[in-house]
């Protein structure tokens, strides 16, 4: 089975990091982003709303604190020699000076800057090597007809165990859990369009991308194979379900890249 991952999936993940302040104190917190080109070809950073916008509560429908976003970092990789499979040594950093976008629906943990401005860090470059063309994200509609549950996904991103001797990310494994065609809650209210997975998301995972890797083999040259499909963005992993005592309950939850395709694409 071809699984479509290579090592510039693993790359597109990027770690964002920011700052908010209340007027008294300040607070920081950080997790995984990627970049994705809208129907513009506008480049876009993702990442959720909670990294973000501090008093952001998906299961509530307001904001609870008055810390607002005072600055956000992004580093990640540039490719090597311009060729996406070389090792990646050389970084890029900057701050971004764009407000962020958020979605209509309040309960889906999605953010994007949309062809952020921004400010290099001294020494670094601004170019972004690793991204996702517009037509890697799924619609709903794909979704529907080509994932099923005990589906297998991948999500790169920057959580507890990364690589911190290089500072590079890591990825991670999964199933999905619930029914994709459906909008998946833990508690008796909508929370807007979610699916569960089986897998272990932790501190620092959130933002990350969801793939769903290609399945089966390519036909061509006269052989005609069935079930094939491309690799696919399903989702940006959004957090996870805690069990009693606060442990992990081995549950995760992605929203569905429809929304993040709503939110780049709107004028």
């Amino acid at each position: 089975m071809l699984s479509g991952i290579t090592p510039a999936l693993l790359y597109c993940a990027v770690h964002v990091t920011a700052e908010h302040d209340d007027g008294r104190v300040r607070k920081s917190g950080s997790g995984t982003g990627f970049f994705v080109k809208n129907n513009r070809g506008e480049l876009c950073l993702i990442t959720n709303r909670h990294i973000v916008d501090l008093g952001y509560d998906s299961e509530s429908t307001c904001r609870t604190s008055a810390f607002e976003l005072v600055s956000v970092y992004v580093r990640g990789f540039v490719a090597t020699d311009g060729k996406p499979h070389n090792v990646p040594n050389e970084r890029f950093g900057f701050v971004i000076l764009s407000p962020p976008k958020f979605g209509t629906v309040y309960a889906e943990d999605v953010a994007a800057f949309i062809a952020p401005r921004i400010i290099l860090a001294e020494g670094s470059t601004g170019e972004i090597s690793y991204f996702l063309d517009h037509e890697f994200l799924a619609t709903d509609e794909w979704i529907a007809a080509n994932i099923n549950p005990c589906e297998f996904v991948v999500f790169p991103g920057y959580p507890v165990g990364r690589d911190l001797y290089s500072d590079r990310p890591i990825v991670r494994v999964g199933t999905v859990s619930s029914d994709p065609r459906t909008n998946y809650s833990h508690v008796k209210l909508p929370l807007g369009r979610r699916v569960a997975y089986e897998g272990l998301s932790s501190e620092g995972s959130s933002g990350s991308p969801v793939v769903a890797p290609e399945r089966a083999f390519r036909g061509g040259g006269g052989i005609e194979i069935s079930g094939h499909r491309e690799s696919r963005l399903i989702g940006i992993n959004a957090g996870h379900i805690v069990a009693k005592f606060g442990q992990h309950s081995g549950i995760s939850y992605f929203v569905r890249s429809q929304a993040l395709l709503d939110l780049i694409d709107s004028p």
